[in-house]
């Protein structure tokens, strides 16, 4: 693996690497995206701010060692929400379809957190996009 570049071996590695999004506060993981099956591929999509996301149907919010996981029948990953605001903003996604600049406006949060949150539930296979 060595001398290989960081997305080659990131592929390699597979189901060893949990992608996980935390804020700059130090307080670790927001969000943690595991893998279910073995053949799973994580990448990051661009999500715009106006572009229309919704959940997948058939996701759900279930309970997991104390936390919030994201699951939905067919998909490679589980997510797990540990916390606010990812767990405010899968909540939002899941009855409608809407925007990254809506979340952000409804739950005051900045778009830019919104967005990276969409992106990793968009990688993940649990965000939908209305335009792709």
């Amino acid at each position: 693996l060595l001398g290989q570049a960081p997305e080659r071996v990131a592929h390699q590695l597979g189901g060893c690497v949990v992608p996980s999004l935390g804020l700059n506060d130090g307080a670790g993981p927001i969000l943690s995206v595991v893998a279910v099956t073995r053949d799973a591929v994580f990448s990051l999509p661009h999500i715009e701010d106006d572009e229309l996301v919704t959940m997948r149907r058939g996701t759900e919010i279930e309970r997991l060692n104390g936390d919030q996981a994201l699951a939905c029948p067919g998909l490679s990953y589980q997510v797990i929400l540990h916390g606010a605001p990812a767990t405010e903003i899968a909540k939002w996604l899941l009855g409608t379809e809407t925007t990254v600049a809506q979340v952000a406006e409804a739950l005051q949060l900045e778009p830019t957190l919104v967005s990276d949150v969409v992106a990793y539930l968009t990688g993940a296979g649990f965000v939908v996009l209305a335009g792709r």
